[in-house]
This record gives C-alpha cells, structure tokens and sequence, in this order.
C-alpha cells in the first residue's frame, strides 16, 4: 500500500497537475496533505 505523503511527494516530484487532480479527486489539497482524506472510506 502506498501512503499519502509518499504518493503526494512521488507524483508531485513528477507532474503538480496530476497530483493536484488527485488531490481534487480526494477531497482538496489541505485535506491530503493533512490525511484526513485517509478517514475517508475511499
């Protein structure tokens, strides 16, 4: 399993544009990089 922060620093070393789309797709940039889209039962 992949962890949020190492997914955020792997695709944001790579491409802001797909992460950032990811990060909508999760529920917002702030929530992400605080975790709190993890409580979420994705």
């Amino acid at each position: 399993m992949i962890t949020a922060s190492a997914t955020m620093a792997e695709v944001a070393g790579e491409d802001l544009a797909a992460v950032r789309g990811a990060i909508r797709h999760l529920g917002g940039a702030c929530s992400a990089c605080q975790g709190k889209y993890c409580q979420r039962d994705n």
